[in-house]
């Protein structure tokens, strides 16, 4: 069982009520979550459109949590600089589109100075990012097929987490691992078992009255 101080909590914004979309990145961090996470999508690595810097931008004058950029894009490395200058904490980049330069792009990303991630859907075999590790601050694992808020969580993925865990536990890595969509207080308990220490949450967190309350039980599991 993960200790309840290390477990992290991340608000994707992308489920929020965007009539209200300054009222809901400030309940992120006045409920107590440790992260916001911001997903970038272009339309053509996921079929979706979202955000782009002035998101990250609008969120940075809002709250002083470090802020999660998420890009689900065809390629990402076009927007790191963008990105930093608008604020992002850290930067995700999925192994699918990256493959074999993974690491170039990873450390370009620090190079910038700031923290970088890896991130792998769920078809992809965790095998194939084992040697990204050491080069990794974050690994986040899809728990759905990227791309649109509200899927339900797959399940076939614990398994993955738990593989994932056990890597980094051996190889003494410093990568946190992180496990995003479909998360509820239903199913996060099992994914904090399986070695999670960063939960992404979306409407499960903003469909919730008492968004407080939610995070305090999750982080009590």
């Amino acid at each position: 069982m993960v200790n309840q101080n290390q477990i992290k909590i991340a608000p994707s914004i992308l489920a929020a009520d965007f009539g209200k979309l300054k009222e809901e990145i400030l309940s992120v961090e006045r409920d107590g979550a440790d992260l916001l996470h911001i997903d970038i999508m272009d339309g053509q690595f996921v079929p979706e459109i979202t955000f782009g810097a002035n998101m990250v931008k609008l969120a940075k004058s809002l709250v002083s949590l470090p802020l999660d950029t998420h890009l689900m894009t065809i390629s990402p490395w076009k927007h790191f600089d963008l990105m930093k200058s608008a604020g992002a904490d850290r930067l995700y980049i999925h192994y699918e589109v990256c493959l074999e330069k993974s690491k170039t792009y990873l450390d370009e990303i620090k190079s910038l100075n700031i923290q970088n991630g890896l991130v792998i859907n769920p078809k992809t075999e965790s095998e194939a990012i084992y040697p990204f590790l050491p080069f990794c601050d974050s690994l986040l694992v899809m728990s759905v097929n990227p791309g649109w808020s509200g899927q339900q969580f797959l399940s076939e993925t614990l398994k993955k987490v738990r593989k994932i865990a056990k890597e980094i536990e051996k190889t003494k890595s410093n990568c946190e691992l992180v496990v995003d969509g479909g998360l509820n207080q239903e199913n996060c308990k099992e994914v904090i078992s399986a070695g999670a220490k960063t939960l992404v949450f979306g409407a499960a967190f903003f469909k919730t009255l008492d968004k407080k309350s939610l995070i305090k039980v999750i982080k009590e599991f």
